[in-house]
């Protein structure tokens, strides 16, 4: 009987080692799988920081290029107010010209002669 209860004791001994090298193994893969988990989120983080970056470059390259088209616009709109300066005070040249050859005699003939030399 002794030896009954001894053997059953060895089987079940047998038994429960078997359950935890089961259990161990279970474990290992478990961990080895959360570990490759683990690591791939790790890489998709660091493309996203990757793709995050490029997208900060690019939205800091588009304000440059606002900016610079600002400054851009601001020079046309100085260089459009000089010209329409220029223009207004070169017809008022013109006019004082056309008066000032007419009044000195030359009539239509002076009138021709000024706007030849204008264009």
């Amino acid at each position: 009987a002794a030896r009954a209860i001894s053997s059953r004791d060895a089987e079940a001994e047998v038994k429960v080692e078997t359950e935890e090298e089961l259990l161990e193994a279970r474990l290992t893969d478990a961990e080895r799988r959360l570990q490759a988990e683990e690591n791939l989120l790790d890489k998709e983080r660091l493309k996203l920081q990757a793709e995050e970056a490029l997208m900060l470059k690019k939205a800091q390259q588009i304000q440059l290029r606002e900016r610079d088209l600002m400054l851009m616009e601001e020079t046309l709109q100085r260089d459009k107010e000089k010209l329409v300066g220029s223009e207004s005070k070169l017809k008022v040249e013109l006019r004082t010209r056309r008066d000032r050859a007419f009044r000195l005699g030359g009539g239509r003939e002076a009138l021709d002669g000024v706007s030849d030399l204008l264009g």
